[in-house]
């Protein structure tokens, strides 16, 4: 997000009497923190990611925010990769639910 936009919604925040502090970090330098962030040893604080509200397919949310390779993800669980890329190669939809729910 462009700094302007940041500010804005700390703005907003501010309105309603929530306290912010804004902290900007290049995106290369953040970029590596979250990459670093799937291994055990990192100290990097995860942030909240919901993938597309609404989504009709939950494996595409999940994929991008929760897999070893997802592009939103601080997460990197290679038994949660298997189950979910199992659901998503799964045709039967009830199926395909069990291993979502499961995952």
């Amino acid at each position: 997000m462009s700094s302007e936009v940041v500010q804005a919604i700390a703005s907003y925040f501010e309105a309603v009497g929530i306290r912010t502090k804004l902290e900007g970090q290049e995106w290369d330098a953040f970029n590596a923190a979250r990459q670093a962030a799937k291994k055990p040893t990192s100290d990097f604080v995860a942030y909240l990611s919901s993938g597309i509200a609404g989504s009709p397919d939950p494996t595409w949310s999940a994929g991008n925010s929760f897999t070893c390779e997802g592009g939103s993800s601080v997460y990197c669980n290679p038994e949660f990769d298997k189950i979910l890329f199992e659901a998503k190669a799964t045709v039967n939809d009830a199926k395909r639910a069990e291993l979502v729910k499961n995952s």
